[in-house]
């Protein structure tokens, strides 16, 4: 009598068909498992002012003066933001230095991009820049407050 085997390459298709299915019911498991708070995925904009003028490469507002320069220009255009002092730092190849300078960073959510170049254009302005560093990322955020 002979014996009848299974052909192999269904058998290679089911185990595939078997090892994917597992695969996503344990992304779903993870993803579901790591948005306990029920995040949602938004733009967030991050400026990077440098402080130091442009023309002269000095500090003519102390980081109080500079954030509330960064307070005003930003209440124009965006209903909420995170203004923080920072030291930016980068090399220069072509004159083999490390310059340094002091920075301010404003994070922003909730905004439309032309409001963000407002921001970046009253900014330039304001500190004499010849530019501001922007970094955008797609992020997942919440709210969180405890429950009673």
């Amino acid at each position: 009598m002979k014996r009848k085997y299974f052909p192999f390459p269904l058998l290679l298709i089911l185990s595939l068909v078997v090892i994917v299915s597992c695969e996503v019911v344990v992304v779903k498991a993870i993803r579901n498992k790591l948005d306990i708070f029920g995040t949602e995925r938004q733009k967030k904009y991050t400026l990077y002012i440098g402080l130091s003028d442009g023309e002269t490469q000095e500090q003519k507002f102390t980081y109080d003066e500079a954030k509330q320069i960064m307070y005003d220009i930003s209440r124009k255009f965006a209903e909420g933001y995170t203004i923080y002092d920072a030291r930016g730092y980068w090399y220069e190849g072509d004159t083999n230095k490390m310059f340094s300078e002091n920075t301010l960073v404003c994070v922003l959510f909730d905004i439309e991009p032309e409001n963000v170049k407002n921001i970046m254009d009253e900014a330039i302005k304001a500190f004499n820049q010849n530019s501001i560093l922007l970094e955008v990322d797609t992020v997942r955020r919440a709210f969180y407050s405890k429950e009673e």
